[in-house]
Parts: structure tokens; C-alpha cells; sequence
């Protein structure tokens, strides 16, 4: 088995697409895109490959991503990126919009799209200006067990580090013990826990982890 990890390219954007999609589900049956656009999955999917794909770079954009290939196949992704909260968060709203744009969406259906993802947002982790933010991270189904988040969390953290970046960020779902054990192995501890009832009615999990590595 061959392992290679290298830069994301346009080309890679149904893996990336689905990588964000599994990495919001974590272990639960829904994430933040089923709840920002329910229906079938290649619907989903579709409108999500578009945000990644978007004219504005917002954390979800391929560019972002790095790519572990078994064997010369893409298996796994995983994205990084350093932008403070607020752009980071104004980034991804425009995409977003960019998005359902393209897709024809209703200003009501919009509006109802905002409503739904409203109680996510009570646990947003609360990361500090200059850090190095890791994102979306999964593995297809068939290569898990073979390292490749591994080796794809040593090469955004080198290319955090390279950037100049003194600390890597990455948020976990609480109750995800496999992903926190993983990234605990990797170096990483939890130095902040967000609840809220909101999140926990909506999503089924208490709220996130956000763990760091120094």
C-alpha cells in the first residue's frame, strides 16, 4: 500500500464535498450540511462541492484541503486554514450565499436554511486571532484503519507551522471519543468544552470540544 499526501486540487472537490459532510456528522447521523440542506444526499453534496468551489475562500474552499491517496486513489482530506473568527465566518456565510444563489433558492428558503443552523452556532469554539485551524477531516470508509489521518494531520500541522503559526486548533463533537482519542495521540489536548441546550436539542450532543496543540 502506498500513501501519499499532497496539496488539494480543483479536481478533488467531490471528496472534499463529502469529507466536510462525514467530518459534521462525526458520529452522529446528522452534521451542520444535512441541516443546511436536507433532502438527498446527491443534492447535498452538490450544493456543497459549489461552496467549496465558491469565488470567495472561506474555509470549506478546496484550496484549502490537503488529499491522502492509497495507491494513487484520493482516500481522505482534511482542510487548514488561519483566518480570525469573524472572517472566517463572514467568508463562509458568502459562500454559502454564493452557493444557494446558484442553486435558485427562494429568499424564503434561505431564510429557513439560517433558522435551522441558528442553534449550531451557540457552540462555535471561540478560537484566537493568528492560529492555525484544522477542518474536516474523514477518511473513506475503506481506507479507515490505514493511517492516513495521521499523515494527513502531520501535513497541515508542518504547513501551519511553516506559515509561522505557534498553535493548531481543531474542534470535536463531545462524545466523539475515537476522533479526541486520535487527535490526543497526534498531540493535541482539549483546553475548552461549549455546551448549550440549543446544540444538544438540534445536533444530539452536548456541545464541542476544542482541543490544541503547542
Amino acid at each position: 500500500m502506498r500513501v501519499y499526501v499532497r496539496a488539494a486540487r480543483e479536481h478533488d472537490i467531490d471528496l472534499i464535498a463529502w469529507a466536510q459532510q462525514e467530518a459534521a456528522r462525526s458520529h452522529l447521523p446528522r452534521g451542520l450540511w444535512d441541516f443546511a440542506f436536507p433532502g438527498p444526499e446527491t443534492d447535498r453534496l452538490r450544493v456543497i462541492a459549489r461552496v467549496a468551489n465558491s469565488s470567495v475562500r472561506s474555509s470549506c474552499h478546496w484550496s484549502g484541503f490537503w488529499i491522502a491517496e492509497v495507491d494513487d486513489r484520493p482516500a481522505a482530506a482534511i482542510a487548514g486554514y488561519a483566518m480570525s473568527p469573524t472572517a472566517a465566518g463572514l467568508a463562509w456565510v458568502s459562500a454559502m450565499q454564493e452557493a444557494v444563489e446558484a442553486e435558485r433558492w427562494s429568499v424564503a428558503r434561505c431564510d429557513a436554511m439560517w433558522a435551522r443552523l441558528a442553534p449550531l452556532w451557540t457552540c462555535s469554539p471561540r478560537i484566537p486571532e493568528g492560529a492555525w485551524v484544522l477542518e474536516w477531516a474523514a477518511t473513506r470508509p475503506e481506507h479507515r484503519g490505514k493511517g492516513l489521518l495521521r499523515a494527513l494531520l502531520t501535513a497541515a500541522v508542518d504547513e501551519g507551522r511553516r506559515r509561522g503559526h505557534t498553535e493548531v486548533h481543531l474542534s470535536v463533537l463531545i462524545g466523539n471519543l475515537a476522533a479526541r482519542r486520535a487527535y490526543e495521540r497526534a498531540g493535541f489536548c482539549v483546553v475548552e468544552e461549549l455546551r448549550h441546550p440549543d446544540f444538544a436539542s438540534a445536533l444530539g450532543s452536548p456541545g464541542m470540544w476544542r482541543m490544541l496543540m503547542r
